[in-house]
């Protein structure tokens, strides 16, 4: 007998997210991102002014980091 399991990739967005020296919060800067979390793994062009920054968990849930304008709009984590 198989049995067959579904596995669907779980993707939620966060308020806030520790990593690196502190905490990163929607609203926060561009520049605070960086200096918080350090270089980002991926880093991509959504449209003009939007960029998606991915930090992979080294144990964790991959983090993805959208800023529009200089300034962090929404945090995601794909587990």
């Amino acid at each position: 007998m198989m049995t067959t399991i579904a596995v669907e990739a779980a993707e939620y967005q966060v308020a806030s997210w520790r990593c690196g020296t502190g905490l990163v919060k929607a609203g926060d800067s561009r520049s605070h991102l960086i200096k918080r979390c350090g270089k980002a793994d991926g880093e991509r062009r959504l449209k003009k002014g939007v960029k998606a920054y991915t930090y992979v968990g080294k144990r964790g849930p991959t983090t993805v980091v959208t800023v529009e304008k200089g300034v962090v709009t929404t945090i995601t984590q794909h587990r």
